[in-house]
Order: C-alpha cells, then sequence, then structure tokens
C-alpha cells in the first residue's frame, strides 16, 4: 500500500462531501480532539492495485483473458487498465482520532503516482516481451521529477513508490511455475532464472 499526506485544500476539492461526512463524525465525537483546529488534522491517500482473484466463474475468465492481454497493451491502454484496479482511501487523523474510508474514484495526485509505476513496470515486462509498439508507447519515466503539488512530501512518495515497485515483484516459486505455465521458460527475467536456481 502506498500512502502519502495531502493538504486539506486538496482533499476538500477532490472529496468534498467526504471531507464534510469526516469532519463531522470529528466534531460530534466524544473525543478529546473533537474540537481541535483544522490546521492540526492530518489527511492521507492510501491506495493499492486490486489484486484479487474473482471467485464467480464469469469474472474468473474475464480476469484471466485481461491479465494474458496486457502485456500487449500500448502505454495509455494499460494505464486506464491499471487504473480500474486501484482501490483508494481517506484517512482523517486528529491527534489519535482516526477515520479511514474508501473514496468513489482515483484522485490525480494519485493517479501521477500509478502512472509512473505503470511505466516502470511495463519496461521491466517489455524485457521479456520484447513488443516494440508497446515499447514505444511508454513515456519518459518521471520519477525524478514532483509528481504532486506538495513539495516536501514528494520524496517520501517516490520512497514508498520504489518500495512498491519491490513488493509488486516479489519472487515466490508459485508465481514463477505459474508464470511458465501461462507464457513458458522463455518468459522468465535473469531475476526469476536467478531465484530459481538457488531453491
Amino acid at each position: 500500500m502506498i500512502k502519502f499526506e495531502v493538504p486539506y485544500e486538496i482533499v476538500e476539492l477532490d472529496f468534498p462531501k467526504k471531507c464534510e461526512e469526516f469532519l463531522f463524525i470529528l466534531n460530534n465525537s466524544t473525543s478529546k480532539y473533537s474540537r481541535i483546529s483544522i490546521e492540526d488534522i492530518k489527511w492521507e491517500y492510501s491506495w493499492v492495485f486490486d489484486d484479487r482473484i474473482p471467485d464467480n466463474e464469469d469474472e474468473l475468465i474475464d480476469y484471466e483473458i485481461n491479465e494474458s492481454q496486457k502485456y500487449q497493451l500500448k502505454f495509455h491502454d494499460r494505464l486506464d487498465y491499471e487504473l480500474d484496479r486501484i482501490i483508494v482511501k481517506l484517512t482523517m487523523t486528529a491527534g489519535q482520532f482516526q477515520v479511514t474510508d474508501e473514496i468513489e474514484y482515483v484522485p490525480e495526485e494519485v493517479v501521477s503516482i500509478a502512472s509512473e509505476l505503470v511505466k516502470i513496470l511495463m519496461i521491466e515486462e517489455q524485457k521479456r516481451e520484447k513488443n516494440e509498439e508497446v515499447i514505444d508507447s511508454i513515456p519518459p519515466v518521471k520519477i525524478d521529477e514532483p509528481t504532486l503539488s506538495v513539495d516536501e512530501t514528494y520524496t517520501e512518495n517516490v520512497t514508498i513508490l520504489e518500495e512498491h515497485y519491490e513488493t509488486v515483484e516479489e519472487l515466490t516459486v508459485d508465481n514463477i511455475l505459474d508464470k511458465i505455465n501461462q507464457h513458458g521458460m522463455d518468459s522468465l527475467t535473469e531475476r526469476e532464472i536467478d531465484f530459481l536456481n538457488n531453491q
């Protein structure tokens, strides 16, 4: 999960009803923080790609088709595909009082980080897939440029992004065997082959 702090002004623009709801809950609570100043309240977006495999057989078939075809999608189509899989939560913290809820759409601050992550994932995948049309569609990675309007949180966000990228590609024997079963031995990266050789 990737988390980052967001100024109240941005959250209020993105989700005015959710802000109002959270503040109402806080103000009507018995918490000693119920009258805390708005400047002392911390707001965070947290998000993750939803990797749950559907239980329903029809949805499972669609999921498997999409998963097998995603490596052939050009960048903008792939980004749309991945954005549809993102779950975003908003958290308000006032002292030790906290309210969290899932939000209805992916805010621009999350889209900008997810976009960079998708670029990195696609570059890694295309080392194996070698689809020139897909490779040509991937814009340059802007990991060194601010993707949020809050400069002081940018460095932390990039670190979290890089840590998340490492966990996305976490290697297990089962995952590698599934990949071999679906795409053949030639689809393995050097890292995956090294991992198997060391088991």
